[in-house]
């Protein structure tokens, strides 16, 4: 929060984007390791991180030379177990605040929903995690 609130030294727009892009990608690598045994290597984290950038900006280019693995689609755990996938969210415009959570075991069946409202968007976050 220091880096991308406190006037003093608040990160530009571009880097504040750069910021939350690198940890997005470093989250979505720790989750292909966990759950697809995929290693990636920081050449591979950080062309996710600018891939998903430029689908943002408009006027940078992508790197031709680096190949990106990205899972768009859920994959049910393993026999036995429950897979909680969780998403918080914040709304600048109304101030609404929420985290939504769902577990399901390795034959898709739903065992346990639920959507939560909160008081912050610090709130949200902390608590889908």
């Amino acid at each position: 929060m220091f880096w991308l609130t406190e006037p003093v030294s608040k990160l530009s727009d571009h880097d504040q984007s750069l910021f939350v892009a690198i940890l997005w990608s470093i989250w979505t690598s720790r989750n292909n390791f966990i759950f697809q045994h995929l290693k990636e290597n920081h050449t591979t984290v950080l062309a996710r991180d600018r891939a998903m950038l430029l689908t943002r900006k408009i006027g940078l280019t992508a790197s031709t030379t680096t190949s990106v693995s990205i899972c768009d689609h859920w994959i049910p755990p393993f026999f036995g177990w429950i897979k909680c996938n969780t998403d918080g969210a914040f709304d600048d415009t109304f101030g609404a605040n929420g985290a939504g959570y769902v577990m399901r075991d390795f034959s898709r069946k739903a065992s346990f929903c639920a959507s939560i409202v909160f008081q912050s968007a610090e709130e949200v976050e902390a608590r889908a995690i």
